[in-house]
């Protein structure tokens, strides 16, 4: 999703500047850079095609719609050039150099805007002729601010009070979210939202678990409420997943709130330096300044052994090569390491890693990844069959990702 859904990006003098989590320059924390593709063969998806195509939503055989990376050909007008991408649970966002929002999946809740008939299946559109600085996509809504850094708008589903406008109803409309001070960062979780502005930290949506961080749960907030964070301490960046949120403050510490911990709580264990944190559905992950990765939380999806598995504090991701950078959605991971690889690891519910679990004769299920393996795209989209080796490229050349519980978007270099 998030998240995935959660990293923003400022677009000045033709320049792209990543506020959060960067990832263009496959630097550490945040990047400088521009990407120079353009047309939508620049967008592609992993996953579950399905809910962004129309094409059949299918397991195994020839020909299925999971489990190989796919570009996102029809929609964007062929002189876009897409800047920065988000997913949600069955949408997704971009946003090009122009500042414009294109959005894409399903229109259920109403969370791509386009005012269908429910479950209708819509390719990329422009969402509106206003310009924007920054996206994030939720599991059912998404959020914009402004090329002025004044407002927030949202859309889509509001069951929760995540779109922060005051009431409980849906919009298939930009809406403005009140009583935010001059925001500088905003996070779509899977019904809460978040925005880091000149003035702390703000939340609003679903609570019943501790999500909004102020010291209690159960009761939803339709508006703005500022999170309790600790005494002299300014959050830098901000991810939430289901309901777990992670935070990483200016002086590189972390801290997470959950239904256990109901405001920001500091996690310590960290052999070194924290400079990027991702929320996960169930669990959270932190890489330091040599490129190692860390988990906590419940980690079962990640072992190889039998039961659920909990870690109370930090570990060393087991076996994880040095990353430069990384992204959560649902119980999927990507990294993209130190040597220029882009590895998954997961659940793979709807072929999220890839056509790694195709090239077995069993597809009567997909199996979780407990280790990271590479991202492999097909040649012919299984055009005679799925099962051999040989169909497949490793997948390379990305200048962006962003992934969600049910599969991954890129922008190709």
């Amino acid at each position: 999703m998030s998240s995935k859904l959660t990293k923003g990006l400022l677009i000045a003098a033709g320049v792209l500047v990543i506020v959060g989590l960067g990832v263009f320059a496959l630097v550490k924390n945040g990047k400088i850079g521009a990407t120079s593709m353009s047309g939508s063969k620049g967008v592609a998806s992993l996953g579950n095609a399905g809910w962004y195509s129309g094409e059949p939503v299918t397991r195994g055989g020839n020909g299925t719609q999971y489990g190989y990376v796919n570009d996102i050909k029809d929609g964007f007008p062929t002189d876009v050039n897409i800047a920065r991408i988000s997913m949600g649970l069955k949408h997704a966002l971009a946003i090009d150099y122009s500042n414009h929002i294109y959005a894409w999946g399903t229109a259920d809740k109403s969370e791509t805007l386009n005012g269908k008939p429910i479950n209708t299946i819509v390719k990329p559109y422009q969402v509106s002729t206003s310009t924007f600085s920054q996206i994030a996509a939720g599991y059912y809504h998404s959020l914009a601010i402004d090329t002025n850094y004044n407002k927030v708008y949202s859309w889509g589903y509001n069951g929760n009070g995540e779109l922060g406008n005051g009431n409980y109803n849906n919009s298939g409309k930009l809406i403005e979210v009140k009583g935010l001070p001059k925001p500088k960062l905003i996070i779509a979780g899977a019904g809460t939202s978040f925005a880091i502005t000149t003035d702390g930290v703000y939340a609003w949506g679903d609570n019943h678990l501790g999500q909004l961080g102020i010291g209690s749960k159960i009761t939803n907030s339709s508006v703005p409420v500022k999170v309790k964070l600790p005494t002299n301490k300014i959050f830098d960046t901000i991810d939430s997943d289901s309901n777990y949120q992670i935070a990483l403050s200016n002086d590189k510490q972390v801290y997470t709130w959950d239904s256990q911990h109901t405001t920001p709580t500091l996690v310590t264990g960290f052999s070194r330096p924290i400079y990027e944190v991702q929320a996960g559905n169930g669990y959270y992950l932190a890489s330091d300044y040599d490129g190692q990765l860390w988990i906590w939380g419940v980690t079962t999806v990640f072992s190889n052994t039998s039961g659920a598995k909990e870690e109370k504090s930090p570990i060393k991701f087991p076996g994880a090569p040095a990353i430069v950078n990384m992204d959560a959605g649902g119980q999927n991971i990507i990294v993209y390491t130190k040597d220029r690889q882009f590895l998954i690891a997961g659940r793979n519910r709807a072929g999220e890693a890839g056509p790694y679990q195709l090239w077995t004769t069993d597809m009567s299920d997909y199996n979780k990844i407990t280790s990271f393996i590479q991202i492999y795209e097909t040649k012919d989209k299984c055009q005679g069959g799925c099962l051999a080796q040989s169909r497949y490229n490793q997948l390379k050349n990305i200048k962006d990702y962003s992934v969600g519980p049910l599969g991954s978007i890129f922008i190709r270099n």
